[in-house]
């Protein structure tokens, strides 16, 4: 269970959010412009 395979499992931005932010995977401040970045890396690696 890696994070981009539970990435790309998600399919709405705000769940992207909610998911990154409960997961500890950025801090508050950082995950709102990040996850974006992170999903996009995780689908192209």
């Amino acid at each position: 269970m890696s994070p981009r395979w539970r990435l790309e499992r998600l399919d709405e931005p705000h769940q992207a959010c909610a998911f990154i932010y409960t997961h500890g995977l950025l801090p508050l401040d950082l995950y709102n412009m990040k996850y974006r970045t992170l999903i996009t890396f995780a689908e192209s690696s």
